[in-house]
């Protein structure tokens, strides 16, 4: 599969996330593909978010492919914020059932 497409792919799920999990208070960034606000909660508008979850593309990419159980790379996630693990439980859940 062309790196492009894996990009797409990866784009694509992390908006499906952001439309499953409306809300503005936690930021899901892939570097180099894109950045989601999801989870209901407090808003956010400017800066950096309160609430921030890194995940590499290429990490993402076997997630999103079954390559890697989340559970198995959560440490390998930079997670930070009050609402963090919950947003960590609630990806693990996503993955688990992509």
């Amino acid at each position: 599969m062309p790196q492009s497409r894996q990009r797409e792919e990866v784009l694509e799920n992390i908006q499906a996330l952001a439309r499953a999990f409306e809300g503005h208070s936690v930021e899901l960034r892939v570097p180099f593909v894109g950045a989601v606000q999801f989870l209901e909660g407090q808003n956010h508008r400017r800066g950096t978010p309160p609430n921030t979850i890194e995940i590499s593309a290429e990490l993402y990419n076997e997630l999103l492919t079954a390559q890697v159980r989340f559970a198995d790379v959560r440490d390998r996630v930079d997670a930070s914020g009050a609402r963090s693990e919950e947003a960590l439980d609630l990806l693990e859940h996503w993955f688990n059932a992509v």
